[in-house]
């Protein structure tokens, strides 16, 4: 990207640089004598984890499963899935179920996506008992 603007006979440049590495994105840019840079990434390192001890719940209990990663930019969107079933789109990475029934047990996923793409995602086994 190249951008030139020219006010009271001064020049500002802004060029900004985009490269990837094996494991990296990164950017930096020339603006007025100064280079920023900045590392950019697709979300990693994801972890998926519950509120409850094990992972385990009571019937009609509630639980909550919390989705969370390392990325820049922070991710826009978290998608749940149950035993391979899409069940949702998330904006915060949380997903609740209210009231546990015996069809909630199952592994549950989360992948998380941001504008450089998707994610690693992660699992976690939940348990719904005696219900």
């Amino acid at each position: 990207m190249f951008f030139v603007s020219v006010e009271n006979t001064e020049a500002i440049i802004f060029f900004l640089y985009l490269f990837k590495s094996n494991t990296w994105t990164y950017q930096f840019c020339l603006c007025l004598n100064t280079i920023l840079f900045f590392l950019v990434d697709n979300p990693s390192s994801t972890r998926l984890f519950t509120d409850k001890v094990n992972a385990a719940v009571s019937g009609n209990g509630r639980i909550a499963l919390s989705c969370v990663t390392d990325a820049n930019p922070r991710p826009s969107q978290y998608q749940f899935y149950r035993d391979g079933v899409y069940l949702r789109t998330s904006l915060t990475g949380i997903h609740v179920i209210q009231k546990a029934r015996y069809y909630d047990a199952g592994t549950y996923l989360c992948v998380p996506l941001n504008s450089l793409g998707v994610g690693t995602n992660s699992s976690v086994q939940v348990f719904v008992n005696g219900e």
